[in-house]
């Protein structure tokens, strides 16, 4: 009986020895595994610093400039990791509109990812929300991020300047001018006249004038 508690003592050893083994490969693996992916981590924000500052920034930059109603935001101002780009509503854009593109990672930081989404509100035309592009952290390619952000940054100008042509958000600047009776967009009209108060506009300066002359005459007109 002594040897079977002594052979079962063994057993018991054993399977705590083994336990022990099986812990410290664990833990080994464990630390292994964190110290890569603190490496990858540094790897990333020193990717996506440079593809901020050198590729995505100064792009959206030119595009800020060319519009008054637009202006350039960082919408973490911790880590940068996004660029923003908000238009204001104007009367030739009458929409809100956000433009972001960001850099992030995936789940084990093996890929950088290039992200863009677009929001304009109200929304009366289709038009691409968002897109992605990813590139394994250890082949970076700024010539072909460059090449990608240039891309949607396009995109975007399309799409925005099409709202200046959309029936849908340009239908409040409709008027009509009071000599011809032709229908124009306020906002590309040659000239503006007030009378009483209110403003008119005109498609060419022949228009203008002739309602300076005599504007109760198109006044009158209109009324019928």
């Amino acid at each position: 009986m002594a040897d079977d508690r002594s052979s079962f003592e063994q057993r018991i050893k054993q399977k705590l020895a083994d336990a022990d083994v099986l812990r410290r490969c664990s833990a080994n693996q464990t630390l292994k595994r964190m110290e890569q992916i603190d490496h990858r981590s540094h790897q990333f924000n020193e990717a996506a610093s440079r593809v901020m500052r050198d590729i995505i920034r100064p792009r959206m930059e030119i595009l800020t400039s060319q519009f008054d109603n637009a202006t350039l935001t960082d919408s973490d101002e911790q880590q940068n990791l996004r660029c923003v780009c908000v238009f204001g509503r104007t009367a030739r854009y009458p929409a809100e509109t956000r433009l972001d593109i960001g850099i992030g990672h995936d789940g084990e930081i093996e890929n950088l990812l290039l992200s863009y989404n677009l929001q304009i509100l109200p929304v009366f035309i289709r038009f691409d929300r968002h897109d992605e592009m990813a590139c394994p952290l250890d082949e970076v390619d700024d010539n072909r991020f460059a090449a990608w952000v240039e891309n949607k940054i396009e995109q975007f100008v399309d799409t925005y300047l099409s709202l200046e042509h959309s029936p849908q958000y340009q239908r409040e600047n409709l008027v009509t001018d009071p000599v011809c009776g032709m229908t124009i967009n306020k906002t590309v009209a040659t000239s503006q006249a007030k009378h009483q108060g209110k403003a008119h506009y005109f498609c060419t300066e022949d228009c203008h004038r002739a309602f300076v002359e005599h504007p109760e005459r198109y006044i009158a007109a209109l009324a019928t």
